[in-house]
């Protein structure tokens, strides 16, 4: 090969490396990173389908009531409510019963996650909505992971919903110091006592921090890595259409 063929090859050479070899492929298009499946608990349904449940159970359960038990309740109310049923160490447990099993039912029909949940009511006074694995409304054993919990704030009139998972957010909905049904204020009385007797401060109750309502699409956007949505009247970047 002479230096003339080696200078034309060399030339060839540099125009592909300048321009472009022209069998290569077009460059495809972007690949999104995937997005992330996540699972938070909305805590306002938490607490819409606890309240339902309270006033679903009122009518069904006082009717079979003894008048000197609805006495009592009814003074309650009359004074100071939830506070004047502090003193209330047990309900009959079919009442009980009757309640938290309403619940769980509310709560696996909101869909909560896909798993089915439960509820339970605890000797602290605390109700914890669990992954009810087997569907037989009983938490057994640690592999039915807790996924929230409702507590009384009985000192600002509200109950409180946390999230189990590390997120940790908290949501709260008032009930007034009279709430209006019997069951209602015996069983939030219940809680009370229960939580008193724990030993709940209500001082650390008072210094959670609240989510904003509708907190929970956020929540579930910033969890799994999505882009939040765009500001109503925003402005495009440059260059983009």
């Amino acid at each position: 090969m002479n230096i003339k063929h080696v200078a034309m090859s060399a030339l060839v050479v540099f125009v592909l490396a300048l321009f472009g070899c022209g069998d290569e492929p077009p460059p495809g298009p972007k690949i999104k990173a995937p997005v992330r499946k996540v699972q938070i608990v909305n805590l306002d349904k938490v607490l819409d389908k606890f309240f339902e449940a309270l006033d679903e159970t009122d009518l069904e359960i006082i009717a079979g009531a003894d008048d000197n038990r609805i006495n009592r309740m009814a003074m309650g109310q009359s004074t100071d409510g939830v506070a004047a049923l502090a003193t209330v160490k047990r309900l009959p447990k079919a009442e009980i019963g009757v309640f938290i099993n309403k619940l769980g039912s509310a709560l696996a029909r909101a869909k909560l996650v896909s798993a089915p949940v439960g509820a339970v009511f605890l000797p602290d006074g605390t109700v914890i909505g669990f992954v009810d694995k087997n569907r037989n409304k009983r938490r057994e054993g640690k592999s039915e992971k807790a996924l929230f919990k409702i507590i009384l704030d009985e000192p600002r009139g509200r109950v409180i919903a946390s999230d189990l998972k590390k997120n940790g957010y908290n949501r709260d909905r008032k009930y007034g110091k009279a709430p209006k049904g019997l069951f209602s204020t015996s069983f939030l009385g219940l809680m009370l006592n229960r939580q008193q007797t724990a030993g709940f401060d209500t001082a650390t109750l008072g210094s959670l921090k609240m989510a904003p309502p509708g907190y929970h699409r956020l929540a579930v956007r910033k969890a799994s890595g999505a882009a939040p949505p765009a500001r109503p009247g925003a402005k495009k970047p440059k260059g983009k259409k």
